[in-house]
């Protein structure tokens, strides 16, 4: 499947148009949303997710798991930091996002959203992302990796005396995407 074109978009309006996005999900970007070379979103998406258990009860969930991960992930590469903005977005393409999820009950709300994703086994899908984020990364020649530390201030427990927090992450200037980030 591939994502069809976003007409009622005029410009970005959070994020910089990218040197090169193969995977046609920038909705913000009404250019980048031509065919891809690569396989289209939501099928990359089922086949690196499929494996995602869904913590809610079958019978009790309105909106599809694969469903809510399009929307979350359309909206964060859009620059999305919070719920209420996954909803804003999902609220703000639902035509759009219908040509190509079927969104019964339409877009989750912001609460859905948190309930369903902090529900989720963090490290199950960090495997699933990561999977994912592998099939769709394209290597240029001569690459650059950035490795950045940081020591979060403050971060230093003095009455349980548990050590300060340091984040490892790794940039890909190429694709302009965190590749990794390691909480030590």
């Amino acid at each position: 499947m591939i994502l069809p074109p976003c007409p009622e978009l005029d410009k970005p309006k959070l994020l910089p148009k990218p040197k090169k996005l193969s995977l046609a999900v920038a909705a913000s970007n009404a250019e980048i949303l031509q065919p891809p070379e690569e396989p289209a979103l939501v099928a990359s998406l089922s086949e690196h997710f499929g494996r995602l258990d869904d913590p809610r009860e079958e019978e009790l969930a309105e909106h599809k798991l694969l469903d809510m991960l399009v929307v979350a992930v359309c909206a964060v590469i859009c620059g999305a930091d919070t719920w209420v903005e996954v909803e804003t977005f999902g609220k703000a393409r639902q035509a759009w996002l219908e040509s190509f999820l079927d969104l019964p009950h339409g877009i989750p709300s912001h609460d859905t959203f948190g309930r369903v994703f902090a529900g989720l086994s963090r490290h199950q899908f960090q495997r699933c992302f990561a999977s994912w984020i592998q099939a769709v990364f394209t290597v240029t020649s001569g690459q650059v990796i950035a490795i950045d530390g940081k020591t979060l201030r403050r971060s230093y427990d003095w009455r349980s005396n548990k050590a300060t927090i340091h984040r490892v992450s790794a940039w890909s200037n190429a694709n302009r995407l965190v590749l990794g980030q390691v909480k030590t």
